[in-house]
């Protein structure tokens, strides 16, 4: 009799084992989250702000040298514009020059060109508006660095 038992709780054991698989192997019927498109049909668009190097103007394309953020390195960048390329405070390509400061939008090719999809040109300040946003009683750098005369210095009280 206790041959029987023992064989019974084998079976079971046998037959507990192999749904037990079957139950956590994983099969094609798994219900997954949303596929991701691996090759998308656009390129991701970066962005970097930088100095302009140089402009070759023939091939519509400038070098700018940028801060790489990720590995905290200044790095030099061939970027080519196109009829697609839109642009702020100037016209084109042509209208930039060695150490203008730009900020540029732009795409990685399959061909590992890199293609500018927006060239700003970051203004310098004017230094007429910034001598109007002197504070009164402010001297200005121009006028700071004025001889001061021998009556203006005794005229400081306690000299």
């Amino acid at each position: 009799m206790s041959k029987k038992i023992g064989f019974f709780f084998g079976i079971i054991a046998v037959i507990t084992f192999i749904f037990s698989n079957a139950a956590y192997s994983q099969d094609d019927n798994i219900i997954t989250g949303p596929q991701l498109d691996t090759e998308s049909s656009e390129p991701v668009v970066q962005w970097l702000w930088g100095e302009v190097l140089s402009v070759d103007a023939d091939k519509n394309q400038i070098k700018v040298k940028f801060l790489d953020f990720e590995n905290d390195a200044e790095k030099e960048i061939l970027l080519t514009a196109n009829d697609l390329t839109n642009f702020e405070n100037i016209k084109g390509v042509v209208d930039l020059k060695p150490q203008d400061n730009v900020s540029v939008d732009y795409v990685i090719t399959t061909q590992g060109d890199n293609v500018a999809k927006y060239i700003g040109l970051e203004k310098a300040e004017n230094s007429q508006d910034m001598q109007a946003l002197e504070l009164p009683g402010q001297e200005s750098a121009e006028s700071a660095a004025l001889p001061v005369t021998e009556q203006e210095i005794k005229s400081i009280p306690g000299y």
